[in-house]
């Protein structure tokens, strides 16, 4: 995929969270209109919440980190 110039590999390099502002609004969009014709997108619905648990999960670990270092400095 890295080869494909629409892709390039800079987008293969992996965050805490989706890539970009479109994704996660399109993943919410798509999961609203499942929701209006009774289909359970599960896919979706939990790549979602992985998501949003990865991002607070990366907080909790820097405030743990600067909240260790603030003590040892103390």
């Amino acid at each position: 995929m890295s080869l494909d110039p629409r892709i390039g590999n800079q987008f293969l390099k992996a965050g805490i969270d989706y890539g970009g502002p479109c994704f996660p609004k399109d993943v919410k969009a798509l999961i609203t209109s499942t929701k209006s014709v009774d289909y359970k997108f599960a896919t979706l619905e939990v790549a979602q919440l992985v998501n949003i648990n990865q991002r607070k999960l990366f907080t909790n670990k820097i405030l743990n980190f600067f909240k260790v270092a603030l003590e040892i400095k103390s």
